[in-house]
This record gives structure tokens, C-alpha cells and sequence, in this order.
């Protein structure tokens, strides 16, 4: 059964909390100091899960791509931040390594809280926002449409959230099978290839124990479970949403 990823409002509920202070406005004064600041509460520290265990090793391993040089941690690299390890505009890949990539590499820090892809109004900037009540606001909006001689102007419709540059896929599950397939990428011709692979691996027993052996027989299943592993990989793992940044601190 192939296994379909939460949604960021789900994780919202049991992942990272941000607890902020009643009273006015957060405004900084005048030395900046932040006079309301956040407590960020993350859950105790905790060996990752098997099925997360198991997805780092898929992570990692360059074997998966039809060069076998490219996995996908050669372009999401855990020492620059799960983004690019060089200057590149995009990456070399395909099936040996010699074709470059026609989109910059997306880091992969936080995409557990992006949201799907919708168009919708545009809303402004807020720091303290809760997912579940803007997808309640929004249930019921209807695109606006421009007609000839109308006096009003169409209320702003832009495109939010989802994963990849242009939103196309709504879980990390997803995003991680669109590399395995991209001729650019990893450049495996098929599902059946990518199984193939997975069937080969060192790991292929660790597959079998956590999903049942009937995973190795399905290529589609195989493919599916092997991503979910994945994307619990970038869920669990502390170092894909470590809140250190300057401005983290700050709140």
C-alpha cells in the first residue's frame, strides 16, 4: 500500500511550537531587542525511527542514479545546509554525469512546514502564522475574474506554497521520486530501474522487514516505500530544521 505523506497543518500539531507572549505588538526597541520574545519548544532529542534510519542510507547512496555517482545527497549536501556544495548555477548530472541541470538546486531545510500549492489572495507577511485557520479562511474563495468595464480590480491571486521552484508536488515523498526519473538528475529511465536498483542495494533486506516482503515484487510500491523513508529521514532528522539562524535567536 503506497503510503501518502502528511500535510504541514498535520505536523504543526506535534512537531516545532512557537509560543508567543500576550500582550502588545512584537515591535523591537530601540537597541533592537526583541521585548516579546518566542519560545521555540522542540521535542526531546530521540534516535531516529528504522523507516527514518532507513531513508538516510537511500539519502546517501549514488547508486540509485544511472551514473552511479549522484545521490541525492551530492545536491542536497548536509554540510551546506541540504543545498548545493559548490557555485554552480545548476548541477551536472544525467546518465554520466555530464549534463547540467536546467533549474538551481533547492535547499531542502523547513520544507516540512510548507504548505500545498494553491492560488489564492495574497496574504502579508505575519510571523505567527497557523496553517489550519488559513486553510479554514480560504475554503470557500473562488478565483476572481477581470471583466470588461468592471470599476473594481481583481482581488491579488498568487501562487503559495508546494515544493520544487514551481510548487508542482505537495510532499517530500513526491519530491523525493521527481530526481530518481529527471534525465539531468539521477536520469533513471523508469520505475522499474529505479526498483531494480533498490532490489540490488545493501539495504533491500531492511526494505523487506519494514514494509513486508511482498515490497520487493511491486517496482511501484518499492519505489513509493523507499521515498517515504525519505522524506521521514527529513522529518526526524534534527539537522533539516535546526532553528539557528541570527534571526531565530533573535525571536
Amino acid at each position: 500500500m503506497t503510503r501518502v505523506w502528511i500535510t504541514a497543518s498535520m505536523l504543526l500539531a506535534g512537531a516545532f511550537l512557537w509560543r508567543y507572549s500576550a500582550g502588545a505588538p512584537m515591535t523591537p526597541d530601540t537597541d533592537g531587542i526583541n521585548p516579546h520574545p518566542v519560545q521555540l519548544h522542540r521535542p526531546a532529542a530521540a534516535p531516529l525511527s528504522a523507516i527514518a534510519t532507513l531513508g538516510r542510507q537511500i539519502f546517501f547512496d549514488p547508486k540509485l542514479s544511472a551514473s552511479g555517482t549522484m545521490a541525492c545527497a551530492s545536491c542536497h549536501s548536509p554540510d551546506h545546509d541540504y543545498g548545493p556544495p559548490d557555485g554552480l548555477a545548476a548541477r551536472f548530472g544525467g546518465p554520466k554525469g555530464k549534463l547540467q541541470g536546467n533549474r538551481a538546486v533547492p535547499g531542502l531545510r523547513y520544507l516540512y512546514l510548507t504548505p500545498n500549492f494553491s492560488i489564492g489572495p495574497d496574504i502579508n507577511e505575519a510571523e505567527n502564522v497557523n496553517l489550519n485557520h488559513m486553510a479554514t479562511q480560504s475554503a470557500g474563495l473562488t478565483r476572481a475574474q477581470k471583466t470588461v468595464g468592471a470599476t473594481t480590480s481583481a482581488v491579488a491571486m498568487v501562487p503559495q506554497g508546494g515544493l520544487f521552484w514551481d510548487g508542482r508536488v505537495n510532499t517530500l515523498q513526491e519530491q523525493a521520486k521527481g530526481p530518481l526519473l529527471n534525465p539531468l538528475e539521477m536520469a533513471n529511465p523508469d520505475i522499474a530501474g529505479v526498483a531494480a536498483k533498490l532490489k540490488a542495494a545493501p539495504y533491500a533486506a531492511d526494505l523487506a522487514q519494514i514494509f513486508g516482503p511482498g515490497v520487493l515484487a511491486t517496482p511501484s510500491r518499492l519505489v513509493d516505500e523507499a521515498m517515504f523513508a525519505v522524506a521521514r529521514f527529513e522529518v526526524e532528522d534534527p539537522s533539516f530544521h535546526p532553528y539557528t539562524s541570527k534571526y531565530d535567536y533573535w525571536l
